[in-house]
């Protein structure tokens, strides 16, 4: 069916998404490009993306795992999308290695679920 293949297709270029948005607002944040028509980041992203602050830092923080594991892994073995690259936001480059190997290990098609076992695991042992 041509809508399952438009799905499969969304799906793959999920973390690509993410990875491009992300990596475009935290040089928007950084380089302060939004000064010339807003006061804060808050009120840029607010108005021009409809979108909180705290779902911006999400997407910039999904962008830098995924930067760190492109590093590591092959494009077909990148998290799909940001919300199974969440559990790992609070993780160094090295932890992120050893969890995300993991994951790829223990399941086919990674959810969220099944990064936040992953950690839960390790972090008991």
């Amino acid at each position: 069916m041509d809508l399952e293949k438009d799905i499969h297709a969304a799906l793959k270029t999920g973390a690509e998404v993410v990875l491009a948005i992300g990596t475009a607002l935290d040089q928007i944040r950084d380089r302060k490009l939004y000064k010339a028509e807003f006061r804060t980041f808050e009120a840029y992203v607010n108005k021009k993306f409809s979108m909180k602050r705290s779902r911006a830092y999400h997407l910039i923080s999904a962008a830098r795992v995924i930067k760190e594991l492109q590093s590591h892994f092959k494009e077909t073995e990148l998290p799909k999308n940001e919300s199974v690259v969440r559990p790992l936001m609070k993780f160094k480059e090295q932890q992120l290695i050893e969890i995300w190997q993991t994951v790829l290990n223990s399941y086919k098609d990674p959810g969220r679920a099944d990064v936040e076992a992953v950690i839960k695991k390790l972090q008991t042992r």
